[in-house]
């Protein structure tokens, strides 16, 4: 089992690469790009600073991410 679930893990780094798309793309100018996120963070155990089980009690850390881009295009005057 483990032999069977390390040789999918190394089969997948060697496809999944090519199949991703990634890097820095640049905003054609004029253009608006516009997105929003939300993530939510549950947990029911807490460690303490020596990584010790602390009192059971519940948290949750909710997030709003707002992210917008605008490019101006370049104005051009005439001369």
């Amino acid at each position: 089992m483990r032999k069977s679930c390390l040789l999918l893990a190394l089969l997948s780094l060697a496809i999944l690469p090519d199949l991703a798309e990634a890097g820095a793309w640049a905003q054609p100018q004029g253009e608006r790009y516009l997105k929003l996120s939300f993530i939510s963070y549950d947990a029911d155990e807490h460690f303490n600073a020596s990584g010790d089980r602390g009192p059971s009690a519940r948290s949750r850390t909710p997030s709003i991410v707002i992210k917008a881009l605008f490019t101006p295009s370049t104005a051009r005057c005439n001369d």
